[in-house]
């Protein structure tokens, strides 16, 4: 039968021999042999080195029992520089396996491979700072429990939900660390330091619905962005002409600007970068006259990048680049801005359609979507559809389409990859169909 592996730390047997020849001090010999760790493997569960080589430990003295205890000082001190040498890596290790580094470690390696978009790289990063004020950044990814992550996420609702508005903002961004520690814990189950992501246990971040009361105190009004809901068919044109008689709006541009976001249905990044060569405007002549028709083409969107600016890029899947036709009116309401820009040949112009207009209205580079945003949020407001975000409008019109179209022709509008995202997502739910009282 083997001998059994001796454990790291552990002398042999010891051998003394005597020589006669060498000096009284070292006339006797002790040898023997101890394991040692083995610094490049450890158990996944309790971060422990394995055993790993053995190495010889020799003592001299002037008598056998002096060379023995020689021998054993000397392995005594070996393990003592080979304990401090095993706390100083599980301390780099702790350090590498916290939560916070590994995140900062994904996320750089992400936005070197081009992996995520610099839209999603620069969301992740904002909820990487939303985790930092948590006690879960510093905590190593094999001691996380479901608890520590439902807390932190809890805090993050709650932190990022500064009014009533936020609300649903402070569930985004909670939402986003969440899939940010998805990676995270993906990444530690890869590499062997977990059996499972704690993440899949932690609990359904649910929206909290906040009311204030109204100025006289009769009903309540809810003020929080309302995500399931679509702008009905008389509801679109109440917004139109509050927009169309707003003076702010016409000093910042923006009227066109909501008009081509309920026909185009594009994201608000998306409709930013829409450049004039994009446009397609066809003049024909019919019945009544001369007719127009055309269509836009959605190849971009544009994002604010640290140390770049407003920067034009790709967008994140294959199936939001895609050509909509739109409808007459916008399409006479984009060569009205052509000839006013200035536009000579539509087909080769690069510059911006709805271009930024400027400190002093004479801007012509990319829009900032979060100023125009903002913007756009006293805008609708004023309209009295606090509850309404510009991706609203991408929202009332893909509801628009569904009524009329199959789902899969509205996906393709959308530039949805599955149509489940259209179906869970962006199909208004608020309303009841007049119809349903001839069915039952």
């Amino acid at each position: 039968m083997a001998r059994p592996t001796s454990q790291s730390g552990e002398l042999g047997s010891l051998t003394a021999t005597e020589y006669p020849d060498n000096g009284t001090a070292e006339r006797w010999r002790a040898r023997g042999r101890m394991r040692l760790f083995d610094y490049s493997r450890r158990d996944p569960a309790s971060g422990a080195y394995a055993t790993g080589r053995r190495v010889d430990i020799t003592g001299f003295g002037p008598t056998r029992e002096k060379a023995v205890k020689a021998a054993e000082k000397a392995a005594k001190d070996r393990m003592i520089c080979e304990a401090q040498k095993s706390s100083t890596a599980q301390k780099a290790v702790t350090e590498a396996r916290k939560v916070d580094a590994v995140a900062e470690i994904l996320l750089s390696a992400a936005g070197r491979s081009g992996e995520l978009a610099s839209s999603s790289l620069a969301s992740y990063r904002v909820a990487l700072g939303h985790l930092r004020i948590t006690d879960l950044a510093e905590m190593d990814i094999a001691a996380v429990r479901p608890t520590d992550v439902a807390t932190a996420l809890a805090f993050i609702t709650a932190a990022a939900a500064k009014n009533a508005r936020a609300a649903r903002g402070g569930t985004g961004a909670a939402k986003t660390a969440r899939a940010l520690l998805n990676r995270v814990f993906g990444h530690g189950v890869a590499q062997g330091w977990i059996d499972a992501s704690p993440v899949r246990d932690a609990g359904v971040i649910r929206t909290p619905r906040k009311r204030m009361g109204s100025a006289d105190g009769s009903e309540a009004v809810f003020h929080h962005l309302d995500h399931d809901r679509a702008l009905t068919k008389c509801e679109r044109l109440t917004l139109a002409w509050s927009v169309a008689r707003s003076e702010r709006a016409k000093r910042l541009d923006i009227r066109d600007l909501v008009l081509a976001g309920m026909a185009i249905g594009g994201r608000i990044g998306e409709v930013c970068a829409i450049r004039w060569a994009d446009v397609t405007v066809v003049r024909g002549v019919g019945d009544d006259g001369v007719t127009l028709t055309g269509s836009v083409t959605l190849t971009a969107t544009v994002d604010r990048e640290v140390g770049r600016g407003i920067v034009r890029h790709e967008p994140k899947t294959e199936a939001s680049i895609r050509t909509v036709p739109v409808p007459r009116r916008v399409v006479a309401l984009l060569a009205r801005r052509a000839s006013a820009a200035g536009v000579v040949d539509i087909a080769t112009d690069e510059r911006p359609v709805f271009a930024n207009p400027g400190r002093w209205g004479t801007g012509d580079g990319w829009r900032d979507r979060s100023n125009t945003a903002a913007t756009l949020r006293s805008e609708f407001d004023a309209a009295g559809f606090p509850w309404l975000s510009y991706h609203g409008l991408r929202r009332a019109a893909v509801t628009a389409l569904a009524d009329h179209l199959p789902i899969r022709a509205v996906a393709d509008y959308a530039g949805h990859k599955s149509i489940r995202t259209t179906l869970d997502n962006y199909i208004g739910r608020s309303a009841i169909s007049a119809e349903v009282a001839k069915y039952l």
